[in-house]
C-alpha cells in the first residue's frame, strides 16, 4: 500500500478512531514502514496493539527493530501473547481443510472450549478471518503454524491436526512412521485415500475431528467406538455406505457433525441412533441416495439436514416432528414429491430450500405451522399449481422466491398480511398475470423480482412500497402501458429494469429519483422518447434511436 493509506489502513486495527492520538503518531509511522506497507502484517499488528497502552507501543517497536524484518518471529511473538486455548484453536484451524464451513468448526471449538469465543479473539486479533461463513487463515499464518505443530510434534503437551495427502490409489499408513504414538492429544486427522488399522486406535482417543474424503470401503478397523471426543466426522466422496460395517461400531454420543457429501454407494443411511446429538447430517451429492432412516426422527438436536441434489431421493420420512430443533433443511435438486404434513411441526425451522425440484407439485398448509421461524422459503423450479392460503400466516418469512414455478398463476391475497416481514419477492418465470391487490400492503418490501412473467401492466400502488430499493420487470411481454408517476415517491429505489417490454412512457417526476443508479430500457421498441432522467443515473440501457433522441 501506499504510505498513507498503509498508514490510515494500520490505524483503522490499531485505535479505530477518526482522530489521531499525539503520543501514538510517530510510533505508528515506524511501525508501518517497518511493515513495508503489507495488509497482513498492518492489520495483524494494529489489531494486536488494540487497546494497549502507549509503553506496550514503544515495547512492540523495539521487538520489530531487534526482529530486523523477520515477520514471521514477529507473528510467532504475537502467537505467544495468546493464551493456551487460543493457541490451541489457532494451531487447530491451521490444519483445518481450506474454506471450511465456519459453522462446522465452531461446533468443535464450541463443544471443547466452551463459551469462550476462542474464534472471536483470533478474528478480533486477525489471525484468522471469516468471510461468507468460511474460515481460514493467510498461507504466511498458516506455515507459522504448522511450523509451531512440527516443534512440537513430539511433545505429548500439544494437541495437534496431522494432515496425509495420500497417493493416488488406496495404500497403508504405517502408525510409527506417521507419528502416531507420540501425538496421543491429536485433534484433527485429516487422510487422503490411506486405510488405517487398528493399531491406530489408541492415538485416537482425544481426536475430535477427522477428515477422511475417499475413505475407503474396507477401512473398518479403526475402532472408533474407542473415541468418547469425536465431534466431526468427515466421510465425503468415499466408499461407504448404509451397509458398512464401521457404522455398527461407532457410538458417538458428542458427534455433532456427520459429512457423508459425494458418498455415491449410500443408498440408504445409517442408523442415527449412535450419534444422538447430531446438530449438521450432510448428504449433498449423494447420487444413489433412495431412503432415509427412520431413526433420524429421533435426532433431537438436529440444526441443519442437508440433502441437495441427492438426486433420486424421493420422499421425506412421513414423520418429521422428532427433529423439532431443526433450523435449515435443504432438500434442493431432489426428486422429492410432497413436503409431509409433519413439517408443519418442526417450529424452529427458518430455512426451507427446495429449488430445482422438479418434481414437487405440493406445498400443505401444514407449511404454515412455522409461525415464528420461517424466514426463507425457496421453491423455484417446483411444479406447484398454487400456494396455500395461509402463507400469510409466516410472519417471519423475509424471502419469497418462486422462480420459474411455471404452473403457478396467481399469488394467494394472504401475501398481504406479510406487511412487516418480506424483505424479497421473486416470481420471474411464473404464469402469473397480476399482483393481488394485497401486494401494497407489503411495506419493507425491498427487491420486487418479475421478469419472464405475465404481468399485464405496471403494479398502479407501487408508491405505497416505500422501501423498493430494485425493480425487475424485463422480458415481461406483456407488460404494456405507461409507468404511474407515483414511481417517483420511491426516494430508495436504486434500480428499474424494464428491458424487452412493451411499455409506452417514463413519467417526467422520473427525474427527481435521486437515488436511482440503473434503469434497464433496453428493447422497449415501443418507447419513442425519454424524460429528462436523473443526474445520478450512472447506467443506462436504451435502444440506439433513442439514445439519440435523449
Amino acid at each position: 500500500m501506499h504510505h498513507d493509506l498503509a498508514f490510515k489502513f494500520f490505524w483503522h486495527f490499531a485505535i479505530g478512531k477518526s482522530r489521531e492520538l499525539r503520543h501514538y503518531v510517530d510510533i505508528a509511522y515506524k511501525i508501518v514502514k517497518a511493515a513495508k506497507g503489507l495488509p497482513l502484517f498492518l492489520k495483524v499488528f494494529g489489531s494486536f496493539l488494540h487497546d494497549k497502552g502507549l509503553e506496550e507501543w514503544i515495547k512492540f517497536e523495539e521487538l520489530i527493530k531487534k526482529c530486523q524484518e523477520d515477520y514471521q518471529k514477529i507473528l510467532s511473538i504475537i502467537y505467544d501473547a495468546l493464551d493456551q486455548k487460543q493457541k490451541q484453536m489457532f494451531l487447530d484451524i491451521a490444519c483445518f481443510p481450506p474454506d471450511v464451513d465456519y459453522r462446522i468448526a465452531l461446533s468443535m471449538a464450541n463443544d471443547y472450549y466452551g463459551p469462550n469465543k476462542e474464534i472471536g479473539v483470533l478474528r478480533r486479533m486477525s489471525l484468522i478471518k471469516v468471510e461468507e461463513n468460511k474460515i481460514g487463515m493467510h498461507s504466511m499464518q498458516r506455515c507459522l503454524a504448522r511450523k509451531i505443530i512440527r516443534e512440537g510434534f513430539h511433545d505429548p503437551g500439544i494437541g495437534v491436526g496431522l494432515h496425509n495427502k495420500g497417493k493416488k490409489g488406496t495404500y497403508h499408513l504405517n502408525p510409527e512412521e506417521a507419528g502416531f504414538e507420540t501425538l496421543p492429544n491429536m485433534t484433527f486427522l485429516s487422510l487422503g485415500r490411506a486405510n488405517i488399522g487398528g493399531q491406530f486406535a489408541d492415538a485416537l482417543l482425544n481426536l475430535r475431528w477427522l477428515h477422511w474424503p475417499g475413505c475407503p470401503q474396507d477401512a473398518i478397523r479403526i475402532n472408533l467406538e474407542k473415541n468418547d471426543n469425536l465431534v466431526i466426522l468427515d466421510l465425503s466422496r468415499s466408499k461407504v455406505a448404509g451397509s458398512w460395517r464401521g457404522w455398527k461400531g461407532i457410538k458417538m454420543k458428542r458427534l455433532k457433525v456427520l459429512n457423508l457429501t459425494g458418498c455415491a454407494d449410500l443408498l440408504v443411511t445409517p442408523n442415527f441412533s449412535c450419534c444422538p446429538n447430531l446438530e449438521r447430517l450432510i448428504l449433498e451429492q449423494c447420487s444413489q441416495l433412495v431412503h432415509l432412516d427412520p431413526s433420524i426422527n429421533g435426532l433431537k438436536c438436529l440444526v441443519t439436514l442437508n440433502l441437495k441434489f441427492a438426486s433420486e431421493l424421493s420422499m421425506l420420512p412421513v414423520e418429521m416432528d422428532g427433529m423439532n430443533a431443526l433450523k435449515e433443511l435443504l432438500i434442493d435438486g431432489t426428486s422429492i414429491r410432497e413436503l409431509p404434513a409433519s413439517i408443519g411441526k418442526l417450529v424452529k425451522l427458518q430455512i426451507l430450500g427446495a429449488t430445482n425440484c422438479f418434481s414437487l407439485v405440493h406445498v400443505p398448509g401444514s407449511v404454515c405451522g412455522f409461525r415464528t421461524s420461517l424466514s426463507v422459503l425457496a421453491l423455484d423450479d417446483a411444479k406447484i399449481l398454487e400456494l396455500p392460503e395461509s402463507i400469510g400466516d409466516l410472519w417471519q418469512l423475509r424471502r419469497l422466491s418462486l422462480r420459474d414455478c411455471r404452473e403457478l398463476e396467481k399469488l394467494p391475497e394472504s401475501i398481504g398480511k406479510l406487511r412487516f416481514s418480506l424483505v424479497e419477492l421473486d416470481i420471474s418465470g411464473t404464469g402469473i398475470s397480476k399482483l393481488p391487490d394485497s401486494t401494497k400492503n407489503l411495506w419493507n418490501l425491498t427487491v420486487l423480482k418479475m421478469d419472464s412473467c405475465f404481468v399485464r401492466e405496471f403494479p398502479c400502488d407501487i408508491a405505497k412500497l416505500f422501501y423498493l430499493e430494485e425493480v425487475h420487470a424485463s422480458w415481461c411481454r406483456n407488460l404494456e402501458g405507461v409507468i404511474p408517476s407515483d414511481i417517483s415517491k420511491l426516494h430508495g429505489l436504486r434500480e428499474l429494469r424494464l428491458r424487452g417490454t412493451r411499455i409506452s412512457s417514463l413519467p417526467s417526476e422520473i427525474q427527481f429519483m435521486s437515488s436511482l443508479q440503473t434503469l434497464d430500457l433496453l428493447h422497449c421498441d415501443i418507447l419513442k422518447e425519454l424524460p429528462m432522467l436523473p443526474s445520478n443515473l450512472i447506467h443506462l440501457y436504451v435502444n440506439p434511436g433513442l439514445k439519440q433522441k435523449m
